[in-house]
């Protein structure tokens, strides 16, 4: 910025919050600049967080690309292109783009924008003439205005002295080519650099004669403000100029006066220099200029001054001039430099004084109006030196030759707009790259929460709710009320007994509001719901989808080959031409053999047309014979001797009955050796027809023996020459052996033989073998028998079990044998082969190894009194009182460890009590029976003494005599319906074997026997029957219930 500054002091990296000023002192121009750059410095970097590299509002947002008329370019006219009005911001600086100029209603053409205007009629931005894609950029950057430019800044009641000036945010719109797949660049451009020293001072000269020498440091006498500007014409290399009254030496330009020889100009100013040294004067170096030259970062004209007269300038041109004053734009300037154009040098250069600059090679962009500010003080103490000199605010460097550093300004940001489009018909808006937010108050939002592209069938609720999230900002909204709205007869339930086609629902404490979603089932294949915030304007709806699960509804790829299906088929379409789909299959008359004293076939033709949904009924089918053939309708179970008396057709076509079915009697043509008949369905593509032949027997009846049968090189049953009688014989005589049951059972503890016996069926083609010869060969240690009775013996190897049997099948072809596998096998298996036929395939049998080893029970008896057998319990067993106070023991096939049951309710007996008992005392006493209660008897520890097979329940002494009592006493003279129901429990669920991998397993599988509910056993003829046991079923807990008597 050009002013009469004493220095620019704001540095961000002190992170400076304020100036502070203090009683007496005095205010310079620094301190309140500095002030407003801390200001603007916070209020940018705030806005920069906030919004971001670039934004701006939702309402009110400035710079689209617009036409003439406000609607999107689309084949525009370049001249048609359009700034709109309004706000945005640029590395957080507020950037406006103010009402559009008189006869403009959209906004700003692109070829006369509000601060670079038209100079002298050629447009700063004029329309390239490449098609393809420009991006639309933005650069911002800080224009410092005096009162040349704004004469309302002075202040008349002065009279004529200018007080402050004004730092100005001005931007630009301009167009960049975009090479293909190229985005638009804003990154910043690095600029080269500066570096200022002062004039280091001689060494001592031993010349006498030598009256001057250098003493470094800065030697004025005055303070000053250097400026050094960079000036770019784009002819040459970049020059640079420099001031030490930071340029601020300017004057009006009211008249330029050409001289004849073209190379001089009068220049004539607004006003004279206040004084000497801030006066245009003989000598000097001057630039010729304009804000709008400045405004498009282009160089002026320099000249040097020859005489001045008053106001009046006669300057020699150095370079170009200018073509005429308006050539300048607005307010045209004259600034005087303090010293002429000088090229760039990497070496120190001097500028005056013991000031120098360099310039180093550091690759940066030069460009117009780049500039540095070296402040320059005559007089500073130094520390730890007892005499001053003068000095520059610029730090030394490592080296002492000056830090480098980047131009003091201008900084410029750059932002994308848009993105346009070049092509034959114009411009077109391809994209819209600015950025836009809402307002605080506007940050109340509904989101899509899930739910959202369900299916489901008709008639069923969405699998998932409806869910959609309030907010408020990034916070839950909670309370909020959303209304749901769905189609139709599509229903939602809110929770709370909302329910209907609009419910409305509060957002829950995480801002979810939800529904659960019923769709129309008549409605279309895909509906929507409605989600609205309800007390609160402005937010937009959310519509979510959902879809009923139809045929109708999906689609179905055809496949390329098939002819049946059109272009588009949903999923319902095609089903309903595949179920409708007809087919013509052949029911019998094929290959029939005309005997020589016949004319018509034997047996008719029959066919019949059905489709997936059953038989069709009056289809048309055609029926052709061969040249010289007749068919007729088939009526009656016997043909016409001859179909040429009988109305006999060449060709005929006859409906398909009720049925589905049609018949047609054939008279093949006279003489023909073979015929075919040719059959249609008539209306349907796509459907093949059905040939049907016919062969005429010879003359002579042939013999299958006389008949030659080629048997296939494969095959080895047939021999090398066979005749057809031969070869049917033994397809009709070969046996197969077949497994008809017994494959896959699983041994159960402590069974040793397999519970079902193997079975296996020899037949052929004319029925089952009888005396057929089976082998059964099981594996090592394993033992199979021929099978007698319905239960297999416990053990094959006393019962005469041999690892090798053969046997013969029965009448009805069958073997049967009981297999016991071998011990400790975990899976095991049994072959059974037929003997004497050749390439049968034997029968493998196999057999599964239980799950997991357990232990398990094996019988529940009652312990009797002396020397009385205890006996077996079994479900819904009568037991008296006195064998029930003798005790019931459970067995097991293997020992317990004591520790899982001494002293612990492993097992126990439940008794269901009548109640009230008589002489009971309680609120609702009454001397009928009203209802069953039940009580728990615990049972004497008799578990503690290893090795622990059976769980014993024994009734402690106070429960004996109590039991005693009550069945005698109080339940005698109660009248209840039948005995007393009791259970035997066992709650095996922390029972384990000595081994600690067996858990004991109360499952024991039940059967019907003589209508009652029994476990099984395996030999119930056995002094001690054993339950049947089986792991396929594991229970934890064991109940046997008996019934009580007195």
């Amino acid at each position: 910025m050009y002013g009469d500054f004493t220095r620019w002091t704001f540095d961000p990296q002190q992170a400076y919050r304020a100036v502070l000023l203090q009683q007496g002192r005095v205010l310079l121009d620094a301190d309140w600049n500095e002030q407003t750059a801390i200001t603007a410095h916070h209020d940018e970097t705030r806005t920069l967080d906030m919004v971001g590299p670039d934004g701006g509002p939702a309402e009110g947002a400035g710079f689209a690309v617009l036409t003439a008329t406000g609607s999107t370019p689309d084949g525009s006219a370049f001249k048609d292109l359009r700034i709109g009005p309004g706000r945005y911001y640029a590395a957080g600086t507020l950037v406006e783009s103010p009402p559009p100029p008189p006869g403009e209603t959209a906004g700003w053409p692109f070829d006369d924008q509000p601060h670079v205007r038209k100079l002298d009629g050629t447009p700063m931005v004029d329309e390239h003439a490449a098609p393809g894609r420009y991006a639309v950029l933005l650069d911002v950057w800080t224009h410092h205005v005096t009162a040349d430019e704004r004469a309302t800044l002075l202040e008349s009641a002065l009279g004529g002295p200018d007080t402050s000036t004004r730092a100005q945010t001005v931007w630009q719109v301009r167009l960049k080519f975009l090479e293909e797949g190229q985005v638009p660049d804003t990154s910043t451009v690095t600029h080269g650099t500066m570096a200022a020293l002062l004039q280091r001072a001689d060494t001592p000269d031993p010349d006498p004669c030598r009256l001057t020498a250098v003493t470094g440091g800065y030697r004025r006498l005055e303070n000053q403000l250097y400026r050094v500007e960079i000036r770019n014409t784009g002819v040459g290399a970049p020059t640079f100029v420099w001031s030490r009254e930071n340029g601020s030496v300017v004057a009006g330009l009211t008249a330029i006066t050409a001289a004849i020889d073209g190379q001089s100009a009068e220049l004539t100013l607004d006003r004279e220099g206040p004084d000497e040294e801030l006066s245009i004067r003989p000598g000097d170096t001057i630039e010729v200029t304009g804000t709008d030259l400045q405004l498009r970062s282009q160089a002026g004209f320099l000249a040097t001054v020859v005489a001045v007269r008053a106001t009046r300038v006669t300057v020699r041109w150095t370079g170009p001039a200018p073509a005429s004053l308006t050539a300048l734009g607005g307010t045209p300037l004259v600034r005087r430099w303090d010293g002429p154009e000088r090229p760039l040098d990497t070496r120190p250069q001097d500028l005056e004084d013991g000031i120098q600059v360099r310039f180093p090679d550091d690759g940066g962009q030069r460009s117009t109006g780049d500039h540095w500010l070296v402040p320059a003080r005559t007089m500073r103490l130094l520390y730890g030196q007892t005499g001053t000199t003068g000095s520059i605010d610029w730090p030394p460097g490592a080296d002492g030759t000056g830090e480098a550093r980047p131009p003091l300004g201008p900084v410029r940001h750059t932002v994308a707009l848009a993105i346009l489009d070049k092509g034959d018909t114009g411009w077109t808006l391809e994209a819209d790259c600015r950025r836009l937010f809402p307002a605080l108050i506007h940050l109340t939002t509904l989101d899509p929460a899930g739910g959202d592209g369900q299916e489901a069938p008709p008639g069923t609720a969405l699998p998932q709710p409806v869910r959609v999230r309030a907010r408020n900002g990034g916070l839950p909204l909670v309370g909020g009320r959303v209304r749901f709205r769905t189609q139709g007869a599509g229903r939602l339930d809110g929770g709370g007994g909302s329910s209907g086609s609009t419910v409305t629902v509060r957002a829950g404490a995480d801002g979810i509001a939800q529904v659960t979603w019923i769709l129309d089932a008549q409605g279309a294949p895909s509906q929507t719901v409605t989600a609205e915030l309800l007390d609160h304007d402005g937010v937009p709806p959310v519509v979510l989808a959902g879809r009923l699960s139809r045929a109708d509804g999906i689609a179905f790829g055809t496949p390329a080959t098939c002819a049946v299906f059109g272009a588009t088929e949903t999923v319902q379409s095609a089903l309903e031409k595949v179920s409708a789909r007809r087919e013509l299959r052949l029911l019998g008359g094929d290959g029939q053999h005309l005997r020589v004293t016949d004319k018509v076939l034997p047996q008719a033709v029959r066919v019949v047309v059905d489709s997936i949904c059953g038989p069709v009924a009056g289809a048309s089918v055609v029926a052709t014979p061969g040249q010289g053939g007749l068919v007729l309708r088939a009526t009656g179970a016997q043909p016409p001797a001859d179909l040429a008396n009988a109305g006999g057709q060449s060709a005929l076509t006859l409906a398909t009955g009720a049925d589905g079915s049609a018949a047609v009697w054939w008279q093949p043509a006279s003489g023909a050796v073979s015929d075919t008949l040719l059959l249609a369905l008539q209306g349907v593509t796509g459907t093949a027809s059905l040939t049907v032949t016919a062969q005429a027997l010879p003359r002579e009846r042939a013999v299958a023996a006389d008949i030659g049968f080629t048997p296939p090189a494969t095959c080895t049953v047939f021999g090398v020459s066979e005749t057809v009688q031969s070869a049917l014989v033994k397809v009709v005589q070969r046996e197969e052996l077949r497994l008809l049951g017994g494959d896959g059972q699983r041994l159960q503890a402590p069974q040793k033989v397999l519970p079902q016996p193997v079975r296996v069926l020899v037949d052929s083609i004319c029925g089952p073998v009888a005396g057929a010869s089976v082998v059964a060969s099981a594996s090592t240690g394993a033992l199979v028998a021929q099978m007698t009775g319905a239960q297999p013996p416990p053990d094959l190897a006393s019962a005469g079990g041999q690892q090798t049997l053969p046997t013969t099948t029965g009448s009805t072809g069958q073997a049967a044998f009981w297999w016991q596998p071998a011990p400790g096998v975990a899976n095991d298996s049994l072959q059974v082969v037929l003997q004497g036929a050749t390439g049968a395939t034997p029968v493998n049998v196999t057999t599964r190894a239980p799950s997991r080893s357990w232990i398990h029970l094996t019988r529940v008896m009652v312990s009797q009194v002396g020397a009385l057998p205890d006996f077996l319990l079994q479900n819904d067993s009568p037991l008296t009182s006195q064998q029930l106070l003798s005790g019931i023991h459970a067995d097991t096939d293997q020992p317990l460890d004591p520790r899982t049951v001494a002293g612990k309710p492993v097992c126990y007996v439940e008794l269901d009590l009548p109640w009230p008992v008589p002489g009971e005392s309680t609120p609702m006493s009454t001397s009928t029976f009203v209802a069953f209660r039940t009580v728990r008897l615990p049972s004497t520890d008799t578990t503690s003494t290893p090795p622990v097979t059976a769980l014993r329940w024994v009734p402690t002494p106070s429960a004996r005599t109590w039991l005693g009592t009550l069945i005698s006493g109080q339940l005698g003279t109660t009248a209840i319906p039948g005995p007393l129901t009791g259970r035997f429990v066992i709650e095996g669920w922390g029972v384990i074997g000595t081994d600690p991998s067996r858990h004991l397993n109360c499952h024991v599988p039940v059967a019907i026997e003589n209508g009652v509910p029994h476990f099984q056993v395996v030999d119930p003829n056995a002094a001690k029957p054993v339950f049947v046991v089986d792991d396929e079923v594991v229970r934890d807990r064991f109940v046997l219930r008996f019934n009580l008597q007195g």
